[in-house]
Protein backbone atom coordinates (compact mmCIF):
# COMPACT_ATOMS: atom_id res chain seq x y z
CA UNK A 1 0.00 0.00 0.00
CA UNK A 2 1.61 3.17 -0.73
CA UNK A 3 0.16 6.53 1.08
CA UNK A 4 0.88 9.62 -0.54
CA UNK A 5 3.57 12.04 1.13
CA UNK A 6 2.13 15.08 2.64
CA UNK A 7 3.82 18.34 1.25
CA UNK A 8 2.87 21.81 2.88
CA UNK A 9 3.54 24.77 0.62
CA UNK A 10 4.39 28.39 2.37
CA UNK A 11 2.95 31.34 0.76
CA UNK A 12 1.02 30.26 -2.55
CA UNK A 13 0.07 34.25 -2.87
CA UNK A 14 3.50 34.43 -4.30
CA UNK A 15 4.83 33.83 -7.55
CA UNK A 16 7.02 30.90 -6.44
CA UNK A 17 4.60 28.96 -4.14
CA UNK A 18 1.81 29.41 -6.31
CA UNK A 19 4.11 27.37 -9.04
CA UNK A 20 5.50 24.67 -6.35
CA UNK A 21 1.60 24.35 -4.73
CA UNK A 22 0.42 23.61 -8.13
CA UNK A 23 3.10 21.59 -9.30
CA UNK A 24 2.17 19.26 -6.60
CA UNK A 25 -1.92 19.23 -6.53
CA UNK A 26 -0.91 17.93 -10.11
CA UNK A 27 0.85 15.04 -8.90
CA UNK A 28 -0.62 11.95 -7.72
CA UNK A 29 1.72 11.07 -5.33
CA UNK A 30 1.65 14.22 -3.11
CA UNK A 31 -0.94 15.57 -0.84
CA UNK A 32 -0.88 19.47 -1.12
CA UNK A 33 -1.51 22.35 1.91
CA UNK A 34 -0.73 25.48 1.10
CA UNK A 35 -0.86 28.59 3.32
CA UNK A 36 -1.50 31.95 2.31
CA UNK A 37 -1.84 35.10 4.48
CA UNK A 38 -4.67 36.78 3.14
CA UNK A 39 -8.16 35.08 1.63
CA UNK A 40 -7.72 37.46 -1.11
CA UNK A 41 -5.29 34.43 -3.15
CA UNK A 42 -8.61 32.35 -3.19
CA UNK A 43 -10.15 34.37 -6.38
CA UNK A 44 -6.35 33.49 -8.26
CA UNK A 45 -6.94 29.93 -7.45
CA UNK A 46 -8.89 27.27 -9.43
CA UNK A 47 -12.48 26.00 -7.54
CA UNK A 48 -10.99 22.59 -6.96
CA UNK A 49 -7.36 23.94 -5.11
CA UNK A 50 -9.33 26.68 -2.98
CA UNK A 51 -10.54 23.95 0.20
CA UNK A 52 -6.46 23.04 0.20
CA UNK A 53 -5.08 26.49 1.49
CA UNK A 54 -5.31 27.39 4.90
CA UNK A 55 -5.67 31.46 5.09
CA UNK A 56 -4.61 33.79 8.14
CA UNK A 57 -1.30 32.04 8.79
CA UNK A 58 1.57 34.62 8.57
CA UNK A 59 5.16 32.74 7.96
CA UNK A 60 6.93 35.40 10.10
CA UNK A 61 5.07 34.46 13.48
CA UNK A 62 5.93 31.32 14.98
CA UNK A 63 2.38 31.19 16.98
CA UNK A 64 0.89 31.17 13.29
CA UNK A 65 3.22 28.54 12.46
CA UNK A 66 2.77 26.71 15.11
CA UNK A 67 -1.05 26.90 14.16
CA UNK A 68 -0.68 25.46 11.01
CA UNK A 69 1.38 22.58 12.16
CA UNK A 70 -1.05 21.80 14.92
CA UNK A 71 -3.80 21.08 12.15
CA UNK A 72 -1.83 18.96 9.82
CA UNK A 73 -1.16 16.40 12.84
Amino acid sequence: VHSKTRVLVLGVSGMLGNAVFRVFAASEGHEVIGSARSASVLRLLPQDLRDRVVCGVDCDNFDSLARLFAQGS
